[in-house]
């Protein structure tokens, strides 16, 4: 393909998103953190960078990133905060005043700037005579052939879940088309947790769509992702930034013997704050009156349109293999890995056999030991 076509086929689905009113972080261009984060191995060596420098340090899956200014490892008792809140609260509230770019939940927030990172690959989906080939064949022999895959990574500069880190690379999106346009599918990452679903080719009502996911799992059968002509809604949990093709909430957490532990809840809305692809079909009027039409109230929605896409093509920055946040002696509240370290950033097509096997029998739970506990799709 040429770089024309990979980025006609990176704005034909771009995905409209959906924020939690109350998430003071929004996805922006990761190069921000060229502006306030130092790099370096240990505390005492940290430096000022370059994105592009990124790529030349020697053994980078040694190096992190860190914001001295917000004193996270002693959860910001050496900040200039002076709120009311404690400990992690604390951390949170000064994270939220000094470095939030979401205009609707602070007035003094940093400017929002709205990016997605992008990339094009093709992928075959062949009967290998495999186990999970010959499951296919008996579920739906059309899904193997040539597909275009588009992944979708945003960048936050902040977590700010039940677990705090400064960096998130999650809401990732990969949609793959069919080369002959037969069918696609979407990959909806959230944490540990992947949810595969398929594209309805037929203009669909949100109500009824909604109605037909409080049914899924109970008639194990493949959800359909919302969209507009061909861009997909995503929901993004609020603080963790969990990308999910549902509106409503999941409890994530684990079982010991009986028991069940749980260890966070996404909350994901449908009606406060949406950023879009701002042209045609795609325009403000068209996705409020989605939202009226199923009863949903717009009275306070609010817009915002992508900036330009950034396309993820031989930077140097993507050879860097360390932390874009700060180490942290607690599990899961570390910096997270750049998009070239996720699992998903090697097109293999064993991963996405077995994603929508697992889709197509209406399991959305999630693998041991992260399993979702919970799901419920809908809005109030």
């Amino acid at each position: 393909m040429t770089n024309k076509e990979k980025i006609d086929l990176i704005k034909r689905y771009a995905p409209i998103l959906w924020m939690h009113d109350n998430d003071a972080f929004l996805p922006e261009n990761c190069g921000v953190m060229e502006k306030f984060a130092k790099v370096g191995k240990f505390e005492s060596n940290m430096k000022s960078f370059k994105l592009d420098e990124l790529g030349d340090l020697k053994d980078s899956k040694r190096y992190h990133m860190d914001i001295p200014e917000i004193d996270y490892n002693n959860f910001g008792l050496n900040s200039d905060y002076d709120g009311p809140e404690m400990g992690p609260d604390a951390l949170s509230a000064y994270v939220r005043e000094k470095y939030g770019n979401n205009p609707f939940a602070d007035l003094n927030a940093r400017d929002p700037f709205p990016r997605y990172h992008a990339r094009v690959r093709e992928i075959s989906i062949t009967d290998r005579n495999d186990r999970d080939s010959k499951s296919i064949k008996g579920l739906d022999n059309g899904i193997f052939g040539d597909y275009y895959v588009v992944q979708y990574y945003f960048f936050y500069i902040f977590n700010d879940s039940w677990n705090k880190h400064v960096s998130d690379w999650d809401s990732t999106l990969e949609v793959f088309i069919k080369k002959d346009n037969s069918r696609a599918y979407a990959i909806y990452h959230m944490h540990h947790v992947t949810w595969t679903v398929k594209f309805n080719s037929k203009p669909q009502k949100l109500s009824i769509w909604i109605s037909d996911w409080k049914e899924v799992e109970n008639k194990k059968e493949m959800g359909w992702n919302f969209q507009f002509s061909d861009h997909p809604f995503i929901f993004v949990a609020e603080g963790a930034h969990g990308g999910y093709p549902t509106p409503g909430f999941s409890i994530h957490g684990t079982r010991i013997f009986k028991a069940k532990v749980i260890g966070q809840t996404d909350y994901r809305q449908t009606d406060k704050l949406c950023i879009f692809p701002d042209y045609s079909p795609v325009n403000k009027n068209v996705i409020i009156n989605i939202l009226d039409d199923a009863g949903v109230d717009t009275s306070k929605t609010e817009f915002i349109p992508w900036d330009d896409p950034i396309i993820l093509d031989k930077q140097p920055w993507l050879k860097y293999k360390g932390l874009w946040g700060t180490k942290s002696k607690y599990k899961g509240w570390g910096g997270s890995t750049g998009p070239s370290r996720k699992k998903c950033w090697r097109m293999d097509q064993r991963r996405f056999k077995k994603a929508l096997i697992k889709a197509m029998k209406g399991d959305y739970s999630g693998n041991w030991p992260y399993k979702i506990l919970k799901n419920w799709h809908g809005w109030r």
